[in-house]
């Protein structure tokens, strides 16, 4: 009797393993990207809280057409304040993610690792009637993302104007 094991078992388990590294590759890629997704879409809703904030600091400069800000955005074509994102980290609304470089607000899984691109995105910031069409007699409301609601779920009255903040397109790929 031999011991030791035959020249098929050897390349049957060899390839057992190879599937299962090559298993948990994928899931160890598709996790990080996943994160990754998710940590640039919290940056990006950080953006956008930043944005808001600054806004209802400077609602005199929000619809100021005399202000170099006061232009057209481009995801709709209406007026509104357009600021970038670096001028908003310069203005400490937004505090940066690189030790070497303060002044960066990172995103992460590009090809250098790391890309700075962000800085240069605009954020088109508004005060604005979040409420389109107000129909009193049915009790209801259109909001600015066309949602029928009723007064009984938050319209009241006056406060129906608020600051609303959005960037140019998603840099995060689709969400």
């Amino acid at each position: 009797m031999k011991k030791g094991f035959t020249l098929i078992e050897l390349v049957a388990v060899i390839a057992l393993l190879g599937i299962i590294i090559t298993l948990t590759s994928i899931s160890v890629i598709k996790f990080k990207k996943n994160s990754e997704k998710k940590l640039c879409q919290e940056k990006e809703k950080y953006i956008i809280t930043s944005a808001i904030k600054y806004g209802e600091e400077h609602l005199n400069s929000l619809n100021n057409s005399n202000d170099s800000h006061y232009k057209k955005c481009p995801f709709d074509n209406k007026y509104g304040y357009n600021i970038t994102v670096g001028e908003l980290i310069q203005l400490g609304y937004i505090v940066g993610d690189n030790n070497k470089t303060p002044s960066r607000l990172l995103i992460p899984g590009k090809p250098d690792g790391y890309d700075t691109s962000f800085n240069n995105k605009n954020v088109c910031i508004r005060y604005e009637n979040i409420y389109n069409e107000i129909d009193p007699e049915n009790g209801s409301y259109i909001d600015s993302q066309s949602s029928i609601h009723n007064y009984s779920d938050g319209y009241h009255g006056n406060t129906n104007y608020q600051v609303t903040a959005r960037m140019n397109y998603s840099q995060c790929g689709s969400n």
